[in-house]
């Protein structure tokens, strides 16, 4: 989705779901991963590589890599590692601090 008064330079590249706040301007050659969303009324310098499901919220000299979270791509994947265990993995430590409670009450 590209908001209203966007410009986009010339081969840069925007994956499926990015999202273009109004008047926000994009450099040559940018690379923005899918879900990614830019706020309104910043410059993404050119070069600029943008990681899948970032948001962006102030403008990004050119040639400078935007991670969210923090901790960069390699948490970030970790941390989606995870996720379809974690229902599992909360019942398996609920399951036991109640096993340990009981211990220590016995």
């Amino acid at each position: 989705m590209v908001g209203h008064n966007c410009e986009v330079g010339a081969h840069s590249f925007l994956a499926a779901q990015v999202g273009l706040a109004g008047s926000t301007k994009i450099g040559r050659g940018v690379q923005m991963g899918g879900q990614a969303g830019i706020a309104g009324h910043l410059t993404i310098g050119d070069g600029v590589r943008i990681v899948a499901q970032s948001g962006v919220p102030s403008s990004v000299r050119p040639t400078r890599r935007r991670r969210v979270p923090r901790g960069g791509v390699t948490l970030w994947r970790r941390i989606s590692a995870v996720l379809p265990r974690l229902p599992e993995l909360f019942r398996r430590v609920r399951r036991l601090e109640r096993a340990l409670s009981a211990g220590e009450e016995g």
